[in-house]
């Protein structure tokens, strides 16, 4: 940083790595407020005041005293980005924004409470379920072995009643359809 202070004009240059990054008086105290994140007057009274000697205090009324220590400390920074009433952007806004995400999914979550008692409900259904299918495949196998079991008998009988049938006579009822049963039976 070069200044150059005349009479009637005063010049200041501030340079980073040997290229100039401000040339006016006004630009360097801008870029150095920047760098150290304080005014010019809160650098002086925190780094050249001795300890102790905070006498200019003194003359600061308690509100104005207060705001000068936290602006010296860098509270003011820590104010901002925490956020006063919850600006866009800020640890209060977040905040607010987390809050009011967690509302709405606890919303939704009441939604499916009732979730765990239906489902533990539908599970007992499907356990009866499977046991009347279980009994009725358990019947029809028993059904399906009976009816294995009559089926030489139904056979037996079919033989029987072509071979009575093929035994008696043909008749005819006089339109060309002949029976072999008796003149009686009718069916």
């Amino acid at each position: 940083m070069k200044r150059v202070q005349g009479l009637n004009r005063s010049a200041a240059e501030l340079r980073a790595d040997g290229v100039v990054v401000a040339n006016s008086t006004k630009a360097v105290n801008a870029q150095v407020q920047q760098l150290l994140g304080m005014s010019p007057k809160e650098f002086f009274n925190s780094y050249f005041t001795v300890q102790k000697e905070l006498q200019f205090l003194n003359n600061v009324e308690g509100a104005k005293r207060e705001e000068f220590i936290a602006g010296m400390l860098g509270y003011e920074r820590l104010t901002q980005a925490r956020g006063r009433g919850g600006a866009p952007g800020t640890i209060r806004d977040d905040l607010n924004r987390q809050k009011e995400a967690i509302a709405r999914l606890a919303g939704k979550l009441e939604n499916f409470a009732h979730l765990p008692a239906a489902l533990t409900a539908a599970q007992a259904q499907q356990q009866q379920t499977r046991a009347r299918v279980a009994a009725c495949q358990g019947e029809l196998a028993a059904l399906a072995q009976q009816l294995a079991a009559l089926e030489p008998e139904r056979r037996q009988w079919e033989a029987r009643d072509r071979s009575i049938e093929s035994s008696w006579p043909s008749r005819s009822d006089g339109n060309g359809n002949g029976s072999n049963r008796p003149s009686g039976w009718q069916f």
